[in-house]
């Protein structure tokens, strides 16, 4: 491109198409130089043809700057270009490998999650590994498809029966990979697992229990079942996914501990059964776990009584009913269905964190009665923290200290959405509450008689804020701590928070 000086354009226009008198040009500024530039048929040509010897100083010099800066501006580019890719890889190798080598080591080092559906099983408490296939590939010592008895039953379906036997120590997992069939309704796949106490006191190991009932023996022989006999010890089923609907398939699972003078004291017991209803025994106190984690999906999950140091339970469709005793976390996490329990969680002595219990749940009713136990030389600061949540369902709690426990810190925090919220608090109880509902009313229901359970000073109770929607204040012993902050809140329904004395 030719760059023409701006008043010599516009006069040559001018000449060339606008008709009237002649124009006198301006005098040449002093230091201005002579050499005209040439009109724009004359530099097309020029350009057009270089080599002609008619071509004048003029035109090469402007073609050679022409080309001259473009060149520049061109490696000026590439030059930035590779700069900035060079400091991009200089960057990512600086920040992004030691973020990903960190959180990589981290994962490592804190441990397995729980299992849910979809994730790695290599983080389950078992050698039991489910493959993609919905085989499981285990260490040598499993053994797979082996039964002690066979029948043909006069309803014409197949009964199979095995038992294993166990040292009663270590883990126990029983899974299954029915969630794979869900996608057919009409399937007909259940199963039930009982966790117990062996009724048979000359029995010293516990015992796996293993009857399958099946429409034909092609079902059952696609099973996959196997047993690990080692220190971990496990039950799985590969459930075959082609079943149609005139066919069944049914698994019941039973696991017995023996009977002892002394506790048991396990590691973990693990279960993912989707399609079978789950049910622990009284085996508190005579059998504990570590660790206890039961998830299912459409079948209800029961506990008559058990302890462990930690405790979750998933659900998805089916109920959570029971007694659970924790001492370090306590979860119950359900969607769509209810939860009814009863809690005990445990300040045991000598821990220097709060005791954490949850409930969770989204389109059914929740119903708790939360006891608090706690020797009287644990942390003063908070002892327990419970967080209770639902949106479309009713919540009914009750909170109270065990007899022997003296009046223990707690950081309660309670939300509902579309349902009322009813919460009861014993005379023991010490901190604030915080009551907030936007489309409805609030109550607080205060015992008259409030005993001292204190040496701290007499019960006082300070309300902050009391209106209609919203209701705030403290309750306890002595003056008002800091670093308490217990609320409940629903959005459309009642809230209602009541102190009894026990």
């Amino acid at each position: 491109m030719i760059l023409l000086d701006p008043e010599g354009q516009q006069h040559g226009k001018l000449t060339s198409y606008v008709a009237g008198p002649t124009v006198r040009l301006p005098d040449r500024v002093a230091g201005r130089s002579s050499i005209l530039l040439p009109d724009y048929e004359t530099s097309q040509a020029q350009h057009n043809s270089p080599s002609s010897p008619d071509s004048s100083p003029t035109s090469s010099t402007v073609s050679f700057r022409k080309y001259s800066l473009h060149n520049t501006v061109d490696s000026r580019f590439w030059r930035a270009t590779l700069y900035a890719l060079a400091i991009y890889i200089a960057l990512s190798v600086t920040i992004g490998v030691p973020l990903i080598v960190t959180k990589l080591t981290h994962k490592h080092k804190s441990g397995p999650p729980p299992w849910v559906q979809g994730s790695d099983d290599a983080a389950l408490a078992s050698p039991l590994v489910m493959m993609n296939s919905g085989l499981f590939a285990m260490s040598s010592s499993i053994r797979c498809n082996t039964w002690n008895y066979t029948r043909m039953g006069d309803d014409g379906l197949l009964y199979s029966m095995a038992s294993y036997p166990l040292h009663p120590s270590g883990s126990f997992s029983i899974r299954s990979s029915a969630w794979n069939t869900l996608n057919n309704s009409d399937v007909q796949i259940s199963g039930d697992l009982t966790v117990d106490i062996n009724p048979d006191p000359s029995v010293t190991t516990a015992v796996f229990y293993l009857t399958t009932v099946s429409s034909s023996q092609q079902i059952r022989d696609e099973c996959q079942i196997c047993f690990s006999p080692e220190d971990d010890d496990g039950d799985s089923r590969g459930i075959p996914t082609n079943l149609t609907a005139s066919q069944s398939l049914s698994f019941n699972i039973t696991l017995l501990f023996p009977q002892s003078s002394s506790q048991l004291q396990l590691d973990n017991l693990v279960s993912f059964l989707p399609n079978f209803t789950q049910n622990i025994g009284p085996i508190s106190p005579r059998v504990t776990f570590d660790s206890l984690i039961l998830e299912g999906m459409q079948m209800g999950i029961n506990s008559d009584s058990v302890w462990a140091n930690t405790i979750s339970v998933t659900n998805l469709l089916g109920p959570i009913t029971g007694t659970f005793n924790a001492t370090q976390s306590l979860k119950l996490d359900t969607i769509n269905a209810p939860i009814s329990a009863n809690l005990i969680v445990v300040q045991g002595p000598g821990r220097q964190g709060p005791t954490f219990f949850s409930l969770d749940t989204g389109e059914s009713e929740i119903n708790a009665n939360v006891v608090l136990l706690a020797p009287p030389s644990t942390n003063p600061h908070i002892n327990f923290i419970g967080h209770i949540r639902n949106f479309d369902g009713s919540i009914r709690l009750n909170v109270s200290h065990d007899p022997s426990t003296p009046p223990a810190p707690l950081d309660l925090r309670i939300q509902n959405s579309q349902a009322p919220c009813n919460v009861s608090l014993d005379s023991k109880f010490s901190g604030n509450y915080d009551l907030a509902s936007k489309l409805s009313s609030a109550y607080v229901s205060l015992a008259s008689n409030l005993d001292d359970y204190s040496s701290s000073g007499s019960r006082q109770i300070q309300p902050e804020i009391d209106t209609i929607s919203s209701k705030r204040g403290w309750v306890g012993f002595g003056s008002k701590p800091s670093y308490y902050d217990p609320h409940t809140q629903g959005t459309f329904f009642d809230c209602l928070l009541g102190y009894w004395d026990t």
